[in-house]
């Protein structure tokens, strides 16, 4: 793991620094662990830092929906992939934070010289991804985490951005806010979707399970109220494609 990368990284349960250490398991077996200053630990599996751990009971369900959404929305997205993630304007050297990374693609698409970091809540499609971006030659970082915990510091990216997650996670809102917490004074948060899913005329029977992994929930969220209500300085939301999609972007409020 590069200092840089540790050098952002919080737990996601109190916000503290991190540290790491090589944890001895036994005679042949050791743990790379990030730990916080409050006694948090946090396992580093194939490079990867690990910050959602399975939920009770839960761990195949948050695969499948995880794996589900990445799937629906890297097929439906593919067409107009280009002409979105030029919506972000990134400028040389800036940190950029995407949400819900999936299989990596949208990074193989930035500026190869800003500084990239993707979170996703599944290990498996984080390991995919970190696979596909050693094949394109294209360098990240990649952690496993909540979109509605994020690990890492307040203020420390230039852009985040979600192409294609906040309607199919479980807590939107609490998504982009988090998005805005980390992003820095000035700095800005692009959230792309889908205005109804349900009218997305694919994989029909993937969809179908994603909503039942949802607890049913087919309604997705006014755009507007995936705004947090402070820290914004300015907000532009819009249709695409005839109002099939929408794109909200926020420039977070400055310092002082």
């Amino acid at each position: 793991m590069n200092t840089a990368l540790l050098s952002i990284l919080r737990s996601p349960i109190d916000h503290r620094p991190l540290s790491w250490f090589v944890e001895d398991r036994s005679c042949l077996e050791t743990q790379d662990v990030l730990l916080s200053q409050t006694g948090y630990s946090f396992p580093v599996q194939d490079g990867i830092p690990t910050f959602a751990e399975p939920r009770e009971g839960q761990l195949l369900r948050d695969e499948l929906l995880s794996a589900l959404t990445n799937r629906v929305r890297d097929e439906f997205w593919d067409t107009a992939r280009g002409e979105l993630l030029s919506e972000l304007e990134i400028r040389p050297g800036e940190r950029v934070l995407e949400v819900t990374v999936g299989s990596g693609v949208n990074l193989r698409q930035l500026p190869r010289d800003a500084h990239c970091v993707g979170l996703d809540l599944s290990a498996r499609t984080l390991l995919q991804c970190q696979k596909n971006l050693a094949r394109w030659s294209v360098n990240a970082d990649l952690v496993q985490g909540r979109a509605d915990r994020l690990p890492f510091r307040s203020d420390s990216f230039d852009i985040a951005f979600c192409l294609g997650g906040v309607q199919l996670s479980e807590n939107g809102p609490g998504a982009v806010l988090e998005m805005l917490r980390v992003t820095r004074p000035g700095g800005r948060v692009l959230v792309i979707d889908a205005t109804d899913w349900r009218e997305v005329d694919l994989h029909q029977r993937m969809l179908n399970w994603l909503q039942a992994l949802r607890g049913g929930q087919d309604d997705c969220a006014d755009p507007s109220d995936l705004v947090p209500p402070e820290g914004v300085a300015d907000v532009e939301t819009r249709t695409l494609h005839g109002g099939r999609h929408f794109l909200i972007r926020i420039r977070k409020q400055a310092a002082g």
